[in-house]
């Protein structure tokens, strides 16, 4: 077995609900779970949607130590939806971080705002506008604060912080 799905599935007249949905990867370390529903309506289906992991081991695929624990929220339905995550990880050095932001957008674009982040003893702040109507763009902002860049190379001295700010895009209709 690579992966092991269980929860409760339930139907209204105008909604289908899952409800303590688990997946898990046998002989592997972590746990993904979540709650949600999408409600039919005479104009357009609505998802609500909670994900919430816990433990999650990724070290054999990533060949870094990872304890990760996360939450993801989505509400809406594809002309509109919005919803937030946070991501950790609880591991040791310049591994140990953690990050949050809150998301809207539709079928043409996503914006994420405000983007936070811990890592290596200082923090990120930032935001990503990405829009797909005509081609593919993507621009954002992103600060550091207080960055100690001795976790990451111990003979590096002192604190780094930086503003940045970029765009790129790809013109003409996505395939």
């Amino acid at each position: 077995k690579l992966l092991e799905l269980g929860g409760d599935m339930g139907m209204a007249p105008n909604a289908i609900n899952l409800r303590r949905l688990s997946l898990t990867r046998p002989g592997q370390k972590g746990l993904v779970t979540g709650d949600g529903s999408l409600a039919f309506s005479a104009r357009e289906s609505v998802l609500t949607l909670q994900v919430k992991a816990a433990g999650l081991d990724l070290a054999p695929v990533l060949n870094v130590p990872t304890d990760l624990s996360g939450t993801l929220r989505f509400a809406g339905t594809l002309d509109s939806y919005r919803g937030d995550f946070t991501l950790a990880n609880q591991a040791q050095g310049w591994q140990a971080l953690s990050v949050s932001a809150a998301y809207q957008g539709t079928r043409e674009g996503l914006k994420v705002a405000p983007l936070t982040a811990s890592i290596i003893d200082g923090s990120l702040a930032g935001n990503l506008d990405m829009e797909w109507r005509e081609g593919f763009t993507m621009q954002g902002a992103l600060s550091g604060r207080n960055l100690n860049p001795a976790r990451i190379a111990p003979d590096w001295k002192g604190v780094a912080n930086f503003s940045a700010s970029g765009k790129l895009a790809r013109v003409g209709k996505t395939p």
